[in-house]
């Protein structure tokens, strides 16, 4: 070999040791500070920090059981590096609990990783004490440095990052590197598994997440029941459900009906009426401290929360696993108050409370989370003021969402049933006013919109959907981004059942002109009431055929599109349902859409089948009931 090719190898070499390394410490760190994986060996012991009663940073003792090499099963081998996992046992007599992800882990002073699943079942894989995994620091960094990237040149897009275990339900295969276990696979699970499953698996390792319940507070009965579970009930809403069409309003029905704990793999712990303390010094964020990742603070509350295991300049990185698995995010960062560790052989916990905002977690991967410390978080304000009228209280509650589209209108949705709930003090029918107001990003009135709802079942449900609806419209319309920072939201109950029911429609004369007024008496009925008469007039077109015979028929405006989209396609006026060309047009075609308490009076052409006019007349009550065609007709002349 040449004396020149040999200089240029070894230069080529150096310089991927470089790489590697920089790689390897996250962007040039001081590798003093840190031990990775190709250090360690079983055998090894060290200690781990995690915050217990008061915020009070103890310290337990570990062994390293195992170096595992684990990849994904299924996937490319060549689309997926093979990824290191860290076995250890815990000291005898410690708890291993939920909230201790991301809890730091050192080994003669220096990070190894964090600890962020374990499992209290009995197995035959390890030695007897507490098991848990650790996942290697240099797995974490990445998060970090994509934070940290964020917080000092906001970048669009997300940043991608590589899988070691995965979401909950996911097969790893295992490979022991020195020997000490006969593991081949791990799994992780929501629950313990049953015996018989341990037994036909007696080489799979069942892990869970040391992930923290969601804690929810404020909500109570079905709004966390929905919350949690899904929201399976039968809700008409109004004629916006056919606004983007059918599906778009089924789609959102489905997402509705897939509770939290299905949707992102987590267990939801309610507080009920307390979920945020004062009075208390959370202390610093060091590794070692709790810290919590909340999609909704305020008089309605969610969250989980974990362990600080590392911080550097402005970011943190935490959990050592994913929080809702969502990839580049913008979720409340808040600071956390342990009360008491639960030691539940079940499911042992932490008990923790949000004391208050203290930045934006902006990162939530597979490996770990990260967030900026004092960045605030992109919120929409949600304000909701009820007012019972049959007792005279009102209430207001304020609570503020992340800005996520994902999060957002089904937020409001269970604040929105919430406060109904609480201000009413029952669950029953009723009658419901709405008035929504949505702000932009200056607090400009962006959208406003009055509608009325009438339940003989349930008028909390009701009266609460349709503004998650528009909300649902607006963040994930196809334009542009609607800039929310404020979502107002009044409602009026009352037990009378505001109700009126189309009984007849006929044309006050035999005859109408082209071009002319054809004039109209229309019967509504009341619920409970006297009978009432409106007349209306109705313009028949200068191009309408001249000999033909018009018939009328009334029906509820919420009724329209399953009368001119579904029953008659070819009979829909051009005038109605324009292309949406814009995110002006979708304001103003929610804004302008025809409410729950409009009637259509319609004169149709016989011979066509063609609609010639529409009036279209709001009564001030709601209508359950019509369709109803007239038993006289006008010629036209």
């Amino acid at each position: 070999m040449s004396r020149r090719k040999l200089i240029f190898r070894l230069g080529l070499v150096a310089l991927v040791a470089v790489i590697l390394t920089t790689a390897l410490t996250g962007g040039g760190r001081d590798r003093g500070q840190f031990m990775f994986s190709e250090e360690l060996q079983p055998g090894m012991t060290g200690f781990c920090k995690t915050a217990v009663n008061g915020n009070q940073i103890v310290t337990f003792n570990f062994t390293i059981v195992d170096i595992l090499r684990t990849a994904y099963v299924g996937l490319d081998p060549r689309a997926e590096e093979y990824k290191i996992t860290i076995l250890a046992r815990a000291e005898e007599g410690f708890w291993t609990a939920a909230g201790m992800s991301g809890s730091p882990c050192y080994i003669d002073d220096k990070l190894i990783g964090a600890l962020f699943a374990s499992y209290s079942w009995d197995t035959p894989l390890t030695e007897p004490g507490k098991p848990f995994l650790i996942q290697p620091i240099e797995a974490m960094l990445p998060v970090l440095d994509a934070c940290l990237s964020r917080v000092s040149a906001p970048a669009s897009g997300s940043s991608s990052a590589s899988a070691q275990l995965g979401p909950v339900g996911r097969t790893i295969q295992a490979v022991s590197l020195t020997g000490k276990t006969e593991i081949e696979r791990i799994k992780v699970v929501a629950r313990p598994p049953a015996p018989e499953e341990l037994e036909a698996h007696p080489r799979t390792l069942f892990v869970q997440y040391l992930a923290t319940p969601v804690a929810v507070s404020g909500l109570s009965g079905r709004a966390y029941r929905w919350l949690k579970e899904g929201m399976d009930a039968e809700v008409g809403g109004s004629v916006l459900r056919y606004l983007r069409g059918e599906r778009a309003f089924q789609s959102f029905l489905s997402s509705l009906r897939q509770g939290l704990e299905e949707r992102y793999d987590v267990e939801l712990y309610n507080f009920r009426a307390g979920g945020q303390v004062q009075g208390v010094d959370p202390g610093p964020l060091v590794p070692g401290a709790p810290v919590g990742s909340a999609i909704m603070l305020g008089d309605f509350t969610y969250g989980g929360y974990g362990t600080v295991t590392y911080v550097e300049d402005q970011c943190l990185i935490a959990y050592g696993h994913p929080d809702f698995f969502l990839g580049e995010t913008d979720l409340f960062m808040t600071s956390i108050y342990i009360t008491d560790l639960v030691r539940s052989i079940q499911r042992p916990f932490k008990e923790g409370y949000i004391v208050g905002e203290v930045g934006s977690l902006l990162e939530d991967r597979l490996h770990a989370i990260a967030g900026a410390i004092g960045r605030p978080t992109t919120a929409i304000q949600l304000n909701l003021t009820v007012t019972d009228r049959d007792s005279g209280i009102t209430n207001t509650f304020t609570t503020k969402s992340v800005a996520l589209p994902e999060w957002y209108p089904d937020n409001l949705l269970w604040a929105g049933l919430e406060a109904v709930d609480r201000t009413l003090n029952r669950v029953g029918r009723g009658t419901l006013n709405m008035h929504l107001t949505i702000r932009g990003a200056a607090g400009e009135k962006l959208l406003e919109r009055r509608d009325i709802y009438v339940s003989n079942y349930d008028i909390s449900e009701a009266g609460t959907f349709d503004p998650a609806w528009i909300s649902y419209l607006l963040a994930w319309n196809e334009f542009a981004d609607p800039q929310i920072s404020a979502i107002d939201l009044e409602m009026t109950v009352e037990r009378n059942l505001r109700v009126k029911v189309i009984e007849s429609v006929e044309p006050a004369s035999q005859s109408v002109s082209r071009g002319g007024t054809l004039r109209y008496n229309l019967k509504l009925q009341p619920y409970r009431g006297a009978q009432e008469t409106i007349t209306g007039s109705l313009k028949i077109p200068d191009w309408a055929n001249q000999d033909d015979v018009v018939y009328l028929e009334a029906f509820p405006a919420n009724w329209a599109f399953w009368k001119f989209e579904m029953q008659a396609p070819w009979a829909r006026p051009y005038f109605l349902w324009d292309t949406i060309l814009d995110l002006d047009g979708l304001i103003e075609a929610i804004q302008g859409a025809w409410t729950n308490d409009a009637v259509l009076v319609v004169a149709w052409s016989s011979t066509t089948g063609r609609a010639y006019a529409i009036d279209i007349k709001s009564v001030g009550d709601f209508f359950v009931d019509g369709d109803r065609e007239s038993e006289k007709v006008a010629q036209v002349r």
